[in-house]
């Protein structure tokens, strides 16, 4: 109801509201959908600003381009991790970020430039309730350090990012935007989504899938993939899979953005292969 109120206010305000995103957060507050320390988290994100130029931005076309890696064994991501004290989705990540950060040299953007900002969907089901038809998820922005070239300084600085962000009521306070954004008239709505949307280049997701080989007519399903939407003017969504102890990197991009995303799955593949000899020859130096 408090979400509902709001909308009606914004929608009448609409005009002052996309003039000033301060407005928003004001409104928020007086209305009693988010809290004073959600004000600052909600002012914070609206201040953010478009995300760098890069070969991963620019104009849409009307097609998109969908590759997947090879699978990459789950053993050999926990290695890296125990080696670095990391997560697993720590070492997915940076190894993501390790392949665009080479393509993104190939094609000649400068890494002086800055990182590459993703918005990372972040499930806020109650586990009890996860069974249950429809989506509750709010959205982070998550700043993918291309511009650091050492692959294990890359990871360090992904496993930081990724522990600020665990920390952080980002998650819950995007989702009370999302709530109010699906309140407000169309044109209104759109606008908003774009004002989102620029701050970020990609979508990036990852889904842990069943741990063990799944049938179907009684014969082994061998692989599972999914393709993670995008919104706005983002062009490229990036989503990581694991199943069967194999994790797969899918990716989705604009055609015009992008005409070898091959070139990304082979890269990829090429970050876990140096990670995994880094980490190797950190486990055998002396103590």
């Amino acid at each position: 109801k408090r979400a509902a109120g709001l909308a009606g206010f914004v929608v009448r305000e609409s005009a002052q509201t996309l003039r000033d995103p301060q407005h928003l957060v004001n409104t928020a507050v007086s209305t009693g959908v988010i809290t004073a320390a959600g004000a600052a988290v909600l002012a914070r994100l609206l201040v953010i600003p478009k995300d760098r130029s890069s070969s991963f931005r620019g104009p849409l076309g009307t097609s998109k381009r969908v590759v997947w890696s090879e699978g990459v064994d789950i053993a050999q991501v926990k290695a890296i991790g125990a080696s670095t004290g990391s997560t697993i989705n720590d070492v997915l990540v940076a190894a993501v970020s390790g392949a665009l950060s080479i393509y993104m040299q190939e094609r000649g953007d400068s890494l002086a430039s800055g990182d590459l900002r993703a918005m990372v969907p972040v499930n806020l089901r109650d586990p009890d309730a996860a069974l249950g038809l429809g989506n509750e998820f709010g959205l982070v922005y998550l700043s993918l350090p291309v511009s650091i070239a050492d692959p294990l300084q890359r990871l360090y600085e992904v496993k930081r990012r990724m522990d600020v962000l665990k920390r952080s009521p980002e998650a819950v306070i995007t989702y009370q935007v999302l709530n109010l954004l699906g309140s407000l008239p169309g044109e209104l709505a759109s606008q908003a989504v774009e004002l989102f949307a620029a701050k970020a280049s990609a979508v990036l997701t990852n889904v842990p899938g069943p741990r063990q080989t799944l049938y179907f007519v009684g014969k082994p399903i061998r692989n599972l993939m999914f393709w993670v939407p995008q919104s706005g003017d983002i062009g490229m969504g990036i989503s990581i899979i694991s199943y069967a102890n194999v994790v797969t990197l899918g990716l989705m991009i604009d055609g015009l953005l992008v005409d070898d995303p091959e070139r990304i799955m082979v890269l990829f593949q090429h970050e876990f292969d140096t990670l995994t000899a880094l980490t190797h020859q950190l486990s055998t130096m002396p103590a």
